[in-house]
C-alpha cells in the first residue's frame, strides 16, 4: 500500500481512494474551499451523500462515495 499526502487539485489525483478531511460543524455541513471544488467536480454528490447520512465532520464518522469516473480517483472517503 502506498500513501501520499498532498495539497492541491483533489479531483486530479489519480488513486484508488481519495481521503478528504473536513472540520466538525455543530449544525450543518459546510465545505471548505478545496472540498467544495471537489464537490462541484462530483456534481454535488459528495455533499448530498454526506447530508443524507447526517455527516457533520465528527470524529470517527465517514462517508464513502464511488466517483463513477467523474474524477480520476475511483472513490472518495470523506
Amino acid at each position: 500500500m502506498e500513501i501520499n499526502v498532498r495539497k492541491g487539485d483533489l479531483g486530479g489525483e489519480e488513486c484508488d481512494v481519495l481521503i478528504v478531511g473536513e472540520f466538525q460543524s455543530e449544525t450543518k455541513l459546510e465545505l471548505s474551499g478545496d472540498t467544495e471544488v471537489l464537490n462541484e467536480e462530483l456534481e454535488g454528490q459528495l455533499k448530498s451523500a454526506a447530508e443524507e447520512q447526517g455527516f457533520l465532520g465528527t470524529q470517527g464518522v465517514m462517508v464513502f462515495l464511488r466517483t463513477q469516473g467523474m474524477i480520476t480517483s475511483t472513490s472518495v472517503l470523506f
